[in-house]
């Protein structure tokens, strides 16, 4: 998943500047998106027979949204726009040539945007896009294509929009936003795509007419300290087996997937309405780490190998310790986590001690949680997926 990109967007989110201004309650846009593919694998490193990376991105987009601004958190955040996003994408090769080599993926999407600061007419904003990307060209269906291994996707994209306000209905934006599509390593192989983005965009607001005075919530806000813990579970695939008799020149790859769970616990310390800090641990019994280290040690002269039945509890034991950051919109928060593992039963050589962990998570007002954290290493190598449900203990559970 992009989670380099994506780790080093989320530290601009940090202050909002006071307006008054009537606006509409809704919003529809139209866009047009030219991108750059980054070169992170030997796929878009054209390392095929065809000799061609893949270099462009283009797509067309619609955007339904609605004004936020009944809620104090709302304020917070400027009445940010909360709303649903439509597009289909198409690669092209270094000839400037748009094909379906990788497919032409169809993606619906969560958007939300919010204002950094305006005056007058003009505005800068941040915006942020999460959801799933189906049609792709899966490896099985395309041996060259390394980039994912299934026909479906998640998609995720953060960025800034400068906004110029052309009548009290239209405006003109022009937007760079980060792209990622990974499947979270659910099948193999999972190199993912990552692209740069430039935007041009027409909105138009319509609805009645909502009159937003006070962005600055001057009511008082105590910080508190909050633990959070959760159980988690999801599966890693492994078992990248190598067939070059049956498919010339493009491996065949067959996995298997295995079963990952784990716990975790997490003090934070919310300092303001929109952030928490924190510390945390994590545990985990990861059953694909024996299965791959025993694939390792087999000849290159087996082919295909036998689905192996995971080892014990103590060679798959991972621990990790993190420092935490939360931003939070109201119920819903986003995670980034970068983490070190202190132990592992075994440890793999193409894995680092560094890794990192990205999630989304939305909370009960009992402060009962739900989320999915991405488990990362080298920034953008999905490792696995933690479904997660939680509870948080301490703090005023009702939201501001």
């Amino acid at each position: 998943m992009k989670t380099k990109h994506f780790f080093i967007g989320v530290a601009i989110l940090l202050f909002q500047i006071t307006y008054s201004q009537n606006t509409h309650k809704y919003v529809v846009s139209l866009s047009k998106s030219y991108g750059h593919v980054f070169a992170t694998n030997a796929t878009l490193r054209g390392e095929t027979p065809y000799n061609l990376p893949i270099v462009y991105a283009k797509r067309t987009s619609l955007m339904f949204g609605k004004k936020l601004y009944t809620e104090n958190w709302h304020k917070s955040f400027q009445a940010p726009t909360l709303g649903i996003l439509l597009f289909t994408e198409q690669f092209a090769n270094s000839k400037y040539i748009y094909d379906n080599f990788l497919g032409t993926p169809i993606v619906i999407a969560g958007y939300f945007k919010s204002k950094l600061m305006s005056k007058k007419k003009l505005s800068l904003n941040y915006d942020f896009g999460l959801g799933m990307a189906f049609n792709w060209m899966p490896y099985n269906d395309n041996n060259y294509n390394l980039t994912l291994g299934s026909k479906k996707s998640f998609y995720i994209e953060i960025g800034t929009t400068f906004c110029y306000q052309i009548t009290n209905r239209i405006g003109l934006e022009f937007a760079l936003g980060l792209t990622h599509y990974s499947n979270g390593a659910m099948a193999l192989p999972n190199f993912g795509i990552n692209s740069l983005n430039s935007t041009l965009k027409l909105a138009y607001s319509f609805g009645s007419e909502i009159e937003i005075e006070d962005f600055e919530y001057k009511s008082s806000f105590n910080q508190k300290t909050v633990i959070d813990v959760f159980a988690f579970g999801g599966t890693k695939s492994a078992f990248i087996i190598y067939d070059t008799i049956t498919v010339p020149n493009a491996p065949n790859i067959i996995t298997y997937s295995y079963k990952v769970f784990g716990t975790s616990a997490t003090i934070n310390r919310q300092i303001s309405r929109k952030s928490k800090i924190g510390l945390g641990i994590i545990l985990s019994e990861n059953k694909a780490n024996s299965a791959i280290a025993y694939q390792q040690s087999l000849p290159d002269s087996i082919i295909i190998a036998p689905e192996y039945q995971p080892g014990d509890f103590k060679s798959n034991l991972q621990v990790s310790i993190y420092p935490s950051y939360e931003f939070l919109a109201g119920p819903v928060s986003i995670i980034v986590q970068p983490s070190f593992y202190i132990h592992r039963g075994i440890k793999l050589d193409y894995i680092p001690t560094f890794h990192q962990r990205l999630g989304i998570k939305y909370t009960t007002k009992k402060g009962v949680f739900v989320g999915f954290n991405l488990r990362a290493y080298d920034y953008h190598v999905s490792d696995f997926i933690e479904w997660n449900i939680g509870y948080s203990i301490g703090g005023n559970k009702k939201k501001e």
